[in-house]
């Protein structure tokens, strides 16, 4: 599959990645599975998706933990075959990843929990959710901010507009004429 993704991904990147922990970054960033796993370095950003509206009142989380706890991959060396977790910082060749501030963990073994010393989780509780995510929106953290794209700025206005609209007036019925 990744092989597949760097061959029909290459109409649609401005910047050719100069290695495949680069195409693996990519891939994951526009939703491909990989053994890559998101996380940003602003706990803003990571507010604003832990507090993505879902069904029910269930509770959010936000994970941290020290970056340093983990080693850095050898860039020369195929993602696919490394054989240890590694923090990787991606060159910021995309405005996804320079606005969502984002990088990344790689689990050699993905069938196995990930549990760093340093790793903490923060629950938020279901019932704060609206009101933290409207308030990321206040502090300026929006789809509009994290995507600087079309499609963000579309979510941004959908939820603007569609979320807080007042329903359109709704004419008064006619009055039957009466002779």
């Amino acid at each position: 599959m990744f092989d597949e993704f760097k061959r029909r991904a290459i109409p649609f990147v401005h910047r050719q990645p100069a290695n495949d922990w680069e195409w693996l970054a990519l891939a994951q960033h526009h939703g491909l599975p990989t053994r890559l796993l998101d996380w940003t370095r602003n706990p803003l950003v990571a507010a604003h998706f832990a507090t993505q509206p879902r069904s029910g009142k269930a509770d959010a989380a936000i994970y941290l933990m020290d970056a340093h706890e983990l080693g850095e991959p050898d860039q020369t060396a195929h993602p696919l075959f490394f054989e240890q977790n590694v923090v990787y910082k991606p060159p910021h060749s995309s405005v996804r990843f320079v606005a969502q501030q984002g990088v990344f963990t790689y689990h050699a073994q993905p069938e196995e929990i990930f549990a760093p010393k340093s790793l903490q989780k923060w629950t938020l509780a279901g019932t704060c959710l609206i009101e933290l995510h409207l308030t990321m929106r206040v502090y300026g953290v929006s789809p509009a901010t994290l995507f600087p794209d079309l499609p963000g700025l579309c979510t941004d206005m959908t939820f603007s507009w569609v979320k807080f609209a007042k329903p359109p007036p709704v004419a008064p019925a006619e009055q039957p004429a009466t002779s």
